[in-house]
């Protein structure tokens, strides 16, 4: 009856952490104490509770009580190095690059290709048909002229920051940045409560709760950035009522609703003009598409780091659910019995737009030497050298806008939804006073999801299902076994399996039995026996990975070389 509560904090800084430690070495300045740094956690949050209290207008105490609890979290860590291209390699300049293992310059030859696919070559600029600077030959003086840069990756130039090393020594333009940029982590959660006498037999709980989590990555804020973030806000709210009818009856019924959102964003919109490399999602919304950089054989340490987020627009999955409890406690005679119901309903809205936004790939290939096994090789036996695995850049061949290949990938907006009922009987029974034995069983109705859409699709593997795709080397027939979608074969959907709904499973008990016997004062014996039907039938929707992955079977994509 009186009001009660508590509070914490608790900081963390690396300023504060031994020289060496882990996360001291690159954001505290390898380990020295009293630099820089930018790994701060600050965790602080407080409880309150009490009766109810309105001066000269209400005295809840022994009645009426409150409840108010909030913590609130903020974890800010530098990030590690990544490397970017130089000023001079950004003004066409690799007369400095050179191979950080080998110590050999990288020559940067011209396009091949440009001698048969004139439309390759950027607007405004001229290459001879032969000799220097021809297709085939490495640049002069291993520099691309500016006039050669196409028009989209110019407007994209501007975004890349310097490197906080300068360049000194081959392989110095390696892991040559430290981003300023520090993502913070915040979380906030916060909960209350009431709890409410309505007679000496009747009460209400209430509860209601928030959650925010507000995660952002990357090593950039700009365009660039090569991460999402992700943002997860859920709430809950649980009202219930007990009902003592009499001293050997007791009714409880509650409902609970939570609703929690796990979304992720690009962290910054496509530059607002001269980048015209973008197209509009399903949805609208224009995007930076993916722009990854690799050499032939797997990619050298002087690439620079990749620029978007690998394609990936926004992935949207919104979860809502509803349970409803009743719950009855009857004791007569030695045995304590409990018997109820358990109603859940959920729904899901899964947009896993993960590569709506495309991806282009330029690869050291593009501009390297296409004689390269025998220049670098010549006729030394093992030596294994293909176009640009020893020659070529990938931020080279961006600079020329010649990608190597290009993906877009969409994606099916699933929204889904299922029902669960679960009506229970237990019975502990007080066979001595030492031994009491305990025996129920519930009965698990889970109802195989389904699609909110008009038709209904989901996709499913049917072993019965001919597969064109795979030809029978014996037979020359389809092999048996492929992807289906369930729904009413029609003009919508003339491959349905002919049938919109999977199997319901209406056998799954779940009995359970136990007991516990006192040996003497100071020792009891638990036994106890049950059996469980884990996510039944075609209930469960991640199971089954229909949310995305099966899902996603429906998607359209494009690719490009």
């Amino acid at each position: 009856n009186a009001i009660h509560g508590n509070a914490f904090f608790f900081y963390r800084d690396a300023y504060f952490d031994a020289p060496g430690a882990v996360n001291d070495i690159n954001p505290n300045n390898n380990g020295v104490v009293g630099a820089p740094n930018t790994d701060h956690e600050t965790d602080w949050g407080f409880s309150l509770g009490g009766p109810v209290l309105l001066p000269k207008i209400y005295n809840g105490r022994n009645k009426t009580f409150w409840f108010f609890s909030i913590d609130k979290y903020r974890f800010a860590q530098g990030q590690g190095p990544v490397t970017v291209p130089t000023p001079a390699e950004i003004g066409g300049d690799f007369s400095g690059l050179v191979d950080p293992v080998a110590g050999t310059p990288i020559p940067i030859f011209v396009p091949v290709a440009w001698a048969s696919n004139v439309s390759l070559i950027p607007s405004g600029c001229t290459v001879p048909a032969t000799g220097p600077g021809s297709p085939g030959t490495q640049w002069p003086g291993n520099k691309i002229p500016q006039s050669c840069f196409s028009a989209n990756s110019k407007a994209l130039l501007g975004f890349i920051p310097k490197p906080s090393v300068p360049f000194t020594t081959p392989g110095s333009e390696n892991l040559n940045y430290s981003p300023s940029y520090v993502p913070v982590q915040t979380d906030r959660d916060w909960m209350f409560n009431i709890d409410h006498d309505l007679t000496s037999k009747q009460a209400l709980h209430f509860l209601y709760w928030r959650q925010y989590h507000y995660l952002p990555a990357g090593w950039t804020n700009n365009v660039l950035n090569n991460s999402t973030w992700n943002f997860e806000p859920a709430y809950g709210l649980e009202p219930t009522y007990s009902y003592a009818i009499s001293p050997r009856l007791v009714m409880t019924a509650g409902v609970l609703w939570v609703h929690q959102n796990n979304d992720f964003y690009q962290t910054a919109p496509a530059p607002g003009s001269g980048f015209n490399a973008v197209q509009p999602g399903p949805y609208g919304g224009s995007f930076l598409p993916g722009i990854n950089f690799s050499r032939g054989g797997g990619g050298g340490l002087w690439d620079p780091i990749s620029w978007g987020t690998g394609g990936w627009q926004y992935s949207i999955n919104h979860k809502y659910g509803i349970s409803i409890l009743n719950n009855w406690l009857w004791q007569h005679g030695r045995h304590t019995i409990n018997f109820g119901v358990d109603i859940r309903k959920s729904w899901q809205r899964d947009y896993e737009c993960q590569q709506c936004a495309g991806n282009f790939n330029f690869n050291s290939e593009t501009t390297s030497d296409p004689n390269e096994q025998v220049d670098i090789c010549g006729t030394q036996q093992g030596c294994a050298s293909p176009p640009g695995t020893n020659t070529g850049n990938g931020f080279a061949s961006f600079l020329l806008g010649n990608a190597d290949s290009a993906n877009r990938q969409f994606a099916g907006d699933t929204r889904l939804r299922n029902s669960y009922v679960a009506p229970y009987f237990q019975d502990d029974t007080k066979i001595t006073p030492r031994l009491t034995i305990n025996w129920g069983v519930r009965w698990d109705l889970a109802f195989p999801f389904a699609n909110d859409n008009k038709f209904n699709r989901l996709t499913f593997f049917d072993p019965n299902v001919p597969n064109t795709s795979a030809i029978s080397t014996k037979t020359g027939q389809p092999l048996l076994g492929g992807m289906t979608e369930i729904g009413t074969a029609g003009a919508q959907c003339p491959l349905c399996a002919g049938w919109n709904r999977m199997d319901m499973i209406w056998t799954h008990f779940s009995p359970r039995a136990g007991f516990t016997y006192q040996l003497n004062s100071k020792t009891v014996l638990l036994g106890g026996l049950s059996w469980y039907w884990l996510d039944t039938g075609a209930f469960e929707y991640g199971v089954n990975k229909t949310a995305v992955n099966f899902g996603n079977n429906l998607n359209g994509t494009g690719r490009g070389t």
